[in-house]
């Protein structure tokens, strides 16, 4: 007996309904966690327990010919060619199909179905073509359900599960795929995602209630030096990388994802929002009766008077770092302490007041007011007060010994501090 060729190492795993499947791997070094991590896998074929023989698949013995026409079993995680007297008459066996002899089925089957029942193949249908909003259909199906969602293992993985009229495609076939999809036809599924979601709602819900649309965007850190938009930014995580956004705007209500956006890298959220508004508007997204809602990172004035100018409804968190919304806690400070204006079981206080803004129309310009809700944690509130006092007194001790104290510190305690003449 001899042992295989030795591309790849071997091992295998059970499934649910005790199969024992075969897989390869191949391992590369982690210079920087200093660790062997497995590079790309493989799916070689079922292994029949009685025996210890592989009957191995059809896309393996294609991209790994030097295993074809041989016997092989498995032992102590090394596929072991038998001698050819060994070897049984194969002659009349039919050949290995590139799918598994068993296939899982519950995973993909309910997201398939799931796509079909919530319309979102026929979107992608009318928006990417037949034949390419249904791969696209099952790339996403295998990011989502796949263990190692790297899309050279896609046709590994197909092998192994059930899916619709589907084939292994090659990595330049799978390229060219994803090579169609850009922002303009993004823009043109999200539309109809979102008018369908409308839709839906108009049967369930009242006219007067709006639906709440959450917009966040996200940072993705890449290798890439082909991706155009990727760039370097402020990333918390490995900022030696560039990096791309991914802005998402969800349904609160259902979760569904009403519109994406990916941008540069070094595109704040201020300047983010007002695109991709902008964006949805010349697509003619109906926003009628939406509501944006986003965080304080992508506030501004600027932001904020365009949404009034557009007639826009909107939430919208707002940082404390304004002097005028300084002003308005300190000025609502007795009501914010008061525990009529606190939720016991939130521990949060809360007030609300109104500004008064200019709206920029069609018919001139006119004052409308904004709501302002202010709230404050009490047990936050309560250290941070702790904290300020304790570097109020350290910031004190060292002025008095003549040590040198940090600008910003000072800057934060100045109008606490009295110089006192000798």
């Amino acid at each position: 007996m001899s042992s295989s060729p030795k591309p790849w190492s071997f091992s295998t795993y059970t499934d649910a309904d005790g199969r024992t499947y075969v897989y390869g791997y191949r391992n590369r070094w982690d210079p920087e966690k200093k660790q062997s991590r497995i590079e790309k896998r493989c799916h070689v074929g079922r292994l029949d327990p009685q025996t210890g023989q592989v009957h191995l698949g059809r896309k393996f013995l294609t991209n790994n010919p030097e295993y074809a026409g041989k016997f092989w079993l498995y032992d102590n995680n090394q596929l072991i060619e038998q001698e050819p007297f060994e070897q049984p008459d194969t002659d009349n066996e039919p050949q290995p199909s590139w799918r598994g002899e068993d296939v899982e089925l519950g995973l993909t089957w309910a997201a398939w179905q799931f796509a079909v029942d919530h319309g979102l193949l026929e979107d992608l249908q009318e928006t990417f073509g037949e034949d390419t909003g249904t791969e696209l259909l099952r790339f996403a199906i295998y990011r989502l359900c796949g263990e190692d969602s790297g899309m050279m293992n896609y046709a590994d993985w197909l092998a192994l599960v059930w899916l619709p009229q589907a084939q292994p495609l090659s990595s330049q076939r799978i390229s060219e795929q994803l090579a169609v999809v850009d922002q303009s036809l993004m823009d043109r599924y999200f539309k109809r995602r979102h008018d369908r979601l409308l839709k839906a709602r108009k049967k369930v819900s009242a006219a007067d209630i709006p639906q709440f649309l959450a917009l966040d965007s996200t940072s993705i850190s890449t290798y890439s030096e082909t991706i155009a938009s990727a760039a370097y930014g402020h990333a918390r995580q490995d900022p030696h990388l560039r990096q791309l956004n991914l802005s998402l705007g969800v349904d609160y209500e259902t979760g569904d994802v009403c519109y994406a956006y990916e941008s540069e890298g070094s595109t704040n959220d201020k300047q983010l929002y007002l695109a991709i508004v902008q964006r949805m508007i010349d697509h003619q997204f109906d926003l009628s009766n939406t509501v944006l809602v986003t965080d304080r990172g992508y506030h501004s004035l600027m932001n904020m008077q365009k949404l009034i100018n557009l007639e826009l409804k909107f939430v919208q968190g707002v940082t404390r770092a304004e002097d005028s919304v300084r002003r308005l806690f300190d000025q609502h400070r007795v009501s914010l302490d008061d525990p009529a204006f606190t939720d016991g079981r939130l521990e949060v206080a809360a007030y609300t007041t109104t500004e008064m803004w200019q709206e920029d129309s069609a018919a001139g310009r006119q004052h409308i007011h904004n709501t302002l809700h202010l709230y404050q944690d009490g047990c936050l509130r309560a250290e941070q007060k702790r904290v300020f006092l304790k570097n109020l007194d350290e910031t004190i001790d060292r002025l008095n010994q003549g040590k040198k104290v940090d600008s910003e510190q000072l800057r934060e305690m100045h109008r606490y501090l009295v110089k006192k003449e000798p």
